[in-house]
């Protein structure tokens, strides 16, 4: 038993992944780490005053690597917890060095999707301990407690015990069985707000492209659906949060926070609509007012006119739908069988309903051609008040169905196009869509779609109906990767001069 709190030092490797220009750096994106909240909360309910948790983002936090030196002298964590993501492997890898250079002892903990997927390389790094595969609260608690308890020597002898993680014994890499899915979200507790600086991550742009206090919700996990270019990180059951549950959260944060703004980052919030009914129903009945935003990728089939109105009553401003592919032949090789005559439908509602509208589409599905890829971009001309027409290369992500069919149809798997953004431009090749076809696509989007004028004419009139002009500003200096100065001159007048 340790005679002082065990200090555990939780760490979101991130870095500017849409500007990608230093003198952009805060109209970058960067979200609240809530999977490491969820962790602290969790550790917190369990353990009381036993524990001592820092969270810190390395772009947040940190102006360069003597930042996290100094953080790791000063505060000498006992744990140091690592959240893995595809995109910073090199950070985590850097991270986890200096971690065990500076404190031989501790003992380096990684998580996160990139555990789950694509974690042969971290399996071999000497500098972590344990991975935990999966969904962490539980794994990470049985992990902490005993090593508060027993021992760092102690836990690393009882590993077999702990289901869902992997760590080494004898050289050999020792993966344990799986711990189930959660069932019963609502026991989770309320992500650790009071371990993060809300202002500093105000410096940055969230979800909504704004610099507002923005609280997250994960009310579900899971997708029942089975498209062969996603994750599972959750498998492919759903649980949800009761609808009470969720709004008390709400009002939680609106009380204790002053937040307003929230953002829904659900895999598929709509899948059970007389929970999105119930939702919404509290919503308006009981307040507060507050904004919702849906950034991940709804499906709009899932949704009718009377839902869509009631999720505008209840607050929702931005929506955010998944398309991929027009090809009714690739919907359903893909497996995502979206109908898309209800989805330009409910589209098109949702901008009459002043709602700030996206939809994605992704180029470079095995078996695709040119001319189905050219007929997905052309599908935007059914819409001219879309906000943000996405258009993303699709990635062979490790652990999906398409990235362990991609040999099935010729495609080798570049590693540096899946581990790029997804909205970049790295293009994975197949043997139909070179990545020349790929920049002529792109140009022909730039020209037609991403820079019409009157879209975007339309686009500035719907935001204006929640944003002021300085946020629409910081909104279009993302989108243009240039300082925005005067939204007349810089976008509608130079857009206009385009076409």
């Amino acid at each position: 038993m340790m005679d002082r709190k065990a200090r555990i030092l939780l760490i979101d490797p991130t870095d500017q992944w849409i500007t990608n220009n230093r003198v952009l750096k805060h109209h970058d994106q960067v979200m609240l780490p809530i999977g490491l909240m969820y962790l602290s909360s969790y550790l917190k309910q369990q353990m009381g005053d036993q524990i001592d948790v820092k969270i810190v983002s390395t772009i947040v936090d940190f102006n360069g690597p003597e930042d996290l030196e100094e953080l790791l002298i000063d505060y000498a964590p006992d744990i140091v917890g690592v959240r893995c993501v595809i995109f910073y492997a090199e950070q985590v890898k850097e991270i986890v060095a200096t971690a065990r250079q500076i404190l031989p002892d501790a003992l380096i903990v990684a998580g996160g999707p990139n555990v789950t997927f694509d974690n042969e390389n971290l399996q071999r790094n000497p500098d972590i301990d344990i991975l935990v595969e999966g969904e962490g609260e539980e794994i990470f608690y049985d992990i902490v407690s005993l090593f508060v308890s027993k021992g760092k020597r102690t836990l690393m002898l009882r590993l077999p015990l702990i289901e869902g993680v992997m760590y080494k014994r004898e050289g050999e890499v020792v993966r344990n069985r799986p711990r189930k899915v959660m069932q019963d979200l609502d026991r989770l507790p309320i992500p650790d707000y009071s371990a993060v600086d809300l202002k500093a991550y105000q410096a940055f742009l969230n979800y909504g492209y704004n610099r507002r206090p923005m609280g997250i919700l994960f009310t579900s996990r899971g997708c029942p659906f089975k498209c062969t270019y996603c994750h599972e990180v959750f498998g492919k059951g759903f649980q949800a949060r009761s609808p009470r549950n969720v709004h008390a959260e709400i009002v939680y944060l609106h009380d204790t926070y002053g937040i307003k703004d929230f953002s829904i980052v659900d895999d598929n919030f709509t899948v059970r609509k007389h929970r999105v009914e119930e939702f919404t129903d509290i919503l308006i009945n009981e307040g507060p007012k507050v904004n919702l935003y849906f950034p991940n990728g709804v499906r709009a089939d899932s949704l009718n006119d009377e839902l869509l109105e009631r999720m505008r009553k209840a607050g929702t401003i931005y929506m955010t739908y998944s398309l991929e592919t027009a090809s009714k032949r690739l919907q359903k090789f893909i497996k995502k069988h979206a109908d898309i005559e209800e989805l330009t439908h409910i589209v098109k509602r949702s901008c009459d309903l002043n709602i700030i509208t996206n939809l994605c589409i992704m180029v470079g599905f095995p078996t695709e051609t040119v001319q189905e890829a050219r007929e997905t971009l052309e599908y935007y001309k059914n819409f001219d008040k879309i906000v943000l027409p996405y258009y993303f290369s699709v990635k062979y992500y490790p652990g999906t169905e398409i990235y362990h069919t991609a040999q099935n149809y010729d495609i080798n798997i570049v590693e540096d196009t899946y581990k790029a953004p997804y909205h970049g431009y790295e293009f994975q090749e197949t043997p139909l869509i070179s990545r020349r076809d790929y920049e002529k696509l792109n140009q022909w989007y730039l020209r037609n779609v991403y820079l019409n004028s009157d879209r975007i004419k339309n686009a500035v009139s719907i935001l204006k109906h929640h944003f002021d002009d300085e946020e629409i500003k910081d909104m279009f200096t993302v989108f243009f990767r240039r300082d925005i100065e005067d939204l007349d001159r810089d976008v509608l007048h130079a857009t206009a001069l385009a076409s």
